[in-house]
C-alpha cells in the first residue's frame, strides 16, 4: 500500500491492492469535528454570558450543521407520516411492538435483580428468598414466551407495511420515471437517484429507511432506560456509578476510531489494468450474450491464454473489496482498543474490592457487570444506527427530490387539432430551419445547418450512408432531443409549442430495434394505443398487417404469450434433484424469436396506432433491416397504403423500390443536407444520391 497527498489539503489518494481510493483527509475531518465541538462550547458559554466573543466562521459551520440536521429530521418526519397514512393501525401496532425491546430490557433487569438478591439471601442462610426466586424465574419465562410472540406478530405486521410501501412508493417512482424526458433521465445525477429505486422486487432501500427511523427512536429510549436502571442500582455506591458510566467508553472509542479508519465520502476505481481485463474475459466466457460468437469464431484458446496472462500479471495483488481493506487496515489497533476499553468496568469493580474492606455481594458484581455490558452493547448499536443515517436519509431525500426535478425539455401548451377538415391529405407539415444538433456531452455535430420542408401528406425518403444524420433527424422530429441551433416547425408552429404528449400521440415511429417488452404479445401490440376501445378483429387485423401472425399462431398461448417474462425463479439445490428442476423447467421460460419476427411485432403495433390514434406523421427508421426482400416489400407497401394522406418519412439503406413513390428525397452526408428533390431530378444531378443508387443497382446487374 502506498499513500501520497493530492494538491488539495482536504483530500488524499490511497492505493489499496488494485483499488485507488480518493477520500477526504481524516485530519481535515477531525479538525471539523473539533471545530464543531468548540462551537457548541462557545454557544453554551455565550448563552450563560461567560463569553461574548464568537468566531464567525465557526458560527457559520455550526449553523450549517444545525440546518442540515433540521432538514434531515424534517425529511424523516415527512416520510414517517406518509408511511403512517398507508395503514395507521398497522403503523401504531408496529411501533408498539417495537417498543417491546425497551420494556423487555427493563423487566429483564428487574427480574434478574430480584433473582440475584434472593439467591444471595438464601446463601446467607435465610429462607425468605425462595418464593421470590420462583416468581422471578416465572417472570423470566413469561418474558421469553412474550418476546417470541411479539417477534412473530411484529414480523407479520411489518410484512403488511412493507408490501404497502412497495406498492405505494413503487407507483410514485414509476410515475417519476415516466415523467422524465430522455435528456433528463440520462443526466448522471438524475440517473443515480432513479437507480436507487430501479429494482421493484428489492424494497430494502425505503424499508431500511423506515426501520432506521423506528430503530433510532427506540435505540435512544433503550440506552436512556438502561442507563437510568444502572444509575438507580448504583445509588448506594459511587464507584459502581462510575463503572456504569465507563461502559460508554468502548462504543465511543470505537466510533472515533471508525471515523478515522473510514472516510465519510470516498470514490474508488481499479487502477490496476489486469483486474478489469480479467473481469472482461470472464464475462465474455460466462455470459450468454457472447456465447454464439465465442463458439462460432473459435475464441476459446484466446480467452484462456489471455486470462492466464492477466492472472500472472496480477499475481498476489489484493483484489478484496475496498471496504474490507479499509476495515482491516488498522484492525489490530481497533481490536486492542475495543478489548481493553470493554474491561474498564470490570477493572473498576476489582479495584473497588481491593481498596475497600467492605463486603460486596457477588450477585451485585454480576448484576453491575451485566448492566455495563448491556449499556455498552446498546450504545454501540445506537452509534452504528446514527453512523448509517446518511445512507438512509439520502434514500428519503432522493425520493422527495424527484418530483422537484424539472425536465430539461420544456413542454408546450398547445394541442394538435382533433377534428381535421376532410381533405385529401391529413398529414402534418414539417419544416427544418437551419437545424444543427450535437448530442449532450459532445461537440461533434450530428446535423449541421439542415433546412428542408415537407408538405402535408407527402411521402419522403431520407437516404445517406451510416453516420450521415438520418436517425438523428428522426429523434428531433419526435422531440427526444431539441436542436442545438435552428428550429423545427409542425404546421407552421415551432415544435416546443406543442404538448409532448400530443406530439407523441399524433406520431408513429417505427424504429430498427424495438425491444420486446416483458408483457404479453397482445400488450406489446396494444401498448401504444392506450385509451382506445380495441376489438379482437382490430387486433387481428394489425397482426396480419404487420406480418406477425404466422409466428404468433405457433405460440402455445398465442397472443397471451409473454416472450420475455420477468425472472422470479430461484433454485436452492444441495446436489442434483432432477425432480425439482423439472418442476420449474417451463416456468418463466424465455421464448426466442428472430430479429425479423421482432420487427414484424413492432410493425403490428404501428399498424394498430395508424388505425386508432389519429396519426398525422409516420416515420419508419430502418424497420426492415432483419427482413427478407419479399417481407420488406410487403411491409413498405402496407405502410404506404395505411399511411395514405399521412405525412410519411422512410429511412432505409435499401431504398430502390421506395424512391419511385417518393414526393421528396433528402440526401444527407456527414450531417449536412447534400441534395433534395425527386428521384429523376437527383439522378440527373449525378451527385451523392446517384452514387448510392448506382451501388444498389450494380449489385443486381452484375
Amino acid at each position: 500500500m502506498s499513500t501520497r497527498t493530492v494538491k488539495s489539503p482536504k483530500y488524499k489518494i490511497e492505493q489499496l491492492g488494485i483499488w485507488t481510493v480518493i477520500s477526504r483527509d481524516s485530519k481535515s475531518t477531525f479538525k471539523e469535528i473539533f471545530q464543531l465541538f468548540r462551537n457548541v462550547i462557545y454557544l453554551v458559554g455565550s448563552i450563560l454570558w461567560i463569553t461574548t466573543t464568537w468566531d464567525k466562521k465557526s458560527l457559520s459551520l455550526l449553523k450549517s450543521r444545525v440546518l442540515e440536521c433540521s432538514t434531515s429530521i424534517s425529511l424523516l418526519l415527512r416520510f414517517t407520516k406518509e408511511v403512517y397514512s398507508l395503514g395507521p393501525l398497522y403503523f401504531i401496532m408496529s411501533m408498539f411492538f417495537s417498543s417491546w425491546n425497551v420494556i423487555e430490557a427493563s423487566l429483564s433487569l428487574f427480574f434478574t435483580t430480584r433473582l440475584l438478591d434472593s439467591i444471595t439471601i438464601i446463601l446467607n442462610g435465610k429462607e425468605e428468598g425462595r418464593k421470590t426466586i420462583v416468581t422471578s424465574l416465572l417472570g423470566i419465562l413469561i418474558l421469553a414466551i412474550t418476546g417470541s410472540f411479539v417477534v412473530k406478530i411484529s414480523r407479520d405486521i411489518d410484512s403488511v407495511i412493507k408490501s404497502r410501501m412497495k406498492l405505494h412508493f413503487g407507483a410514485k417512482t414509476l410515475n417519476e420515471n415516466l415523467r422524465f424526458d430522455l435528456v433528463t433521465s440520462n443526466d448522471p445525477e438524475v440517473r443515480n437517484k432513479l437507480e436507487s429505486f430501479s429494482d421493484f422486487a428489492n424494497d430494502e432501500g425505503l424499508w431500511g429507511a423506515f426501520e432506521f427511523s423506528r430503530n433510532l427512536l427506540f435505540n435512544i429510549l433503550s440506552v436512556v432506560a438502561t442507563l437510568h436502571c444502572g444509575l438507580e442500582l448504583s445509588t448506594q455506591d459511587p464507584t459502581f456509578r462510575l463503572a456504569v458510566m465507563t461502559s460508554l467508553v468502548k462504543p465511543l472509542l470505537r466510533f472515533i476510531h471508525t471515523c478515522y479508519s473510514f472516510p465519510s465520502n470516498y470514490v474508488s476505481y481499479s487502477s490496476n489494468p489486469h483486474f478489469p481485463r480479467l473481469r472482461a474475459l470472464y464475462e465474455v466466457a460466462s455470459t450468454d450474450t457472447y456465447k454464439e460468437d465465442i463458439l462460432n469464431n473459435g475464441c476459446e484458446p484466446f480467452i484462456k491464454q489471455e486470462f492466464h496472462k492477466s492472472s500472472e500479471a496480477l499475481g498476489d495483488t489484493c483484489t478484496e473489496d475496498v471496504w474490507f481493506q479499509m476495515y482491516y487496515k488498522n484492525y489490530f489497533l481497533r481490536n486492542l482498543i475495543s478489548t481493553i476499553s470493554g474491561d474498564i468496568s470490570l477493572v473498576i469493580y476489582a479495584l473497588r474490592i481491593l481498596w475497600s474492606s467492605e463486603n460486596i455481594p457477588l450477585a451485585s458484581l454480576i448484576l453491575f457487570q451485566q448492566v455495563s455490558s448491556t449499556m455498552s452493547l446498546k450504545t454501540e448499536y445506537l452509534i452504528y444506527t446514527i453512523q448509517n443515517s446518511p445512507n438512509q436519509i439520502r434514500i428519503i431525500r432522493y425520493l422527495y427530490s424527484l418530483p422537484d426535478i424539472p425536465n430539461k425539455m420544456t413542454d408546450g401548451i398547445m394541442d394538435f387539432p382533433t377534428n381535421i377538415e376532410k381533405k385529401e391529405y391529413t398529414g402534418v407539415e414539417v419544416e427544418f430551419r437551419n437545424v444543427s444538433f450535437a448530442y449532450p456531452g459532445t461537440s461533434n455535430k450530428a446535423l449541421d445547418n439542415v433546412s428542408f420542408s415537407i408538405k402535408p401528406g407527402q411521402l419522403v425518403v431520407i437516404v445517406g450512408v451510416n453516420g450521415s444524420g438520418k436517425s438523428s433527424t428522426i429523434k428531433l422530429l419526435s422531440r427526444l432531443y431539441d436542436p442545438t441551433e435552428g428550429e423545427i416547425l409542425f404546421d407552421g408552429l415551432s415544435l416546443p409549442n406543442y404538448r409532448l404528449s400530443e406530439l407523441r400521440r399524433v406520431s408513429a415511429i417505427l424504429r430498427q430495434d424495438h425491444p420486446i417488452l416483458p408483457l404479453s404479445v397482445r400488450e406489446n401490440i396494444l401498448i401504444g394505443s392506450s385509451g382506445c376501445d380495441i376489438s379482437q378483429s382490430q387486433l387481428e387485423d394489425a397482426i396480419e398487417r404487420g406480418g406477425s401472425g404466422n409466428f404468433i399462431k405457433k405460440l402455445q398461448a398465442q397472443d397471451e404469450t409473454v416472450l420475455e417474462p420477468i425472472q422470479t425463479v430461484m433454485t436452492f439445490l444441495d446436489g442434483e434433484d432432477q425432480g425439482l428442476k423439472e418442476e420449474v423447467e417451463d416456468v418463466e421460460k424465455k421464448i426466442n424469436i428472430s430479429g425479423g419476427e421482432s420487427q414484424r411485432l413492432a410493425a403490428s403495433r404501428t399498424f394498430m396506432r395508424l388505425k386508432n390514434m389519429g396519426i398525422r406523421l409516420l416515420v419508419a427508421d430502418e424497420p426492415t433491416s432483419a427482413l427478407d426482400p419479399e417481407g420488406e416489400y410487403e411491409l413498405f407497401t402496407k405502410l404506404r397504403q395505411d399511411g395514405n394522406g399521412i405525412t410519411t418519412i422512410f429511412i432505409t439503406h435499401r431504398f430502390g423500390h421506395l424512391t419511385k413513390y417518393a414526393d421528396l428525397i433528402i440526401c444527407l452526408k456527414d450531417g449536412k443536407l447534400i441534395e433534395q428533390g425527386t428521384h429523376e431530378s437527383l439522378i440527373s444531378l449525378k451527385g451523392e444520391y446517384k452514387k448510392l443508387y448506382d451501388i444498389q443497382a450494380k449489385a443486381f446487374v452484375e
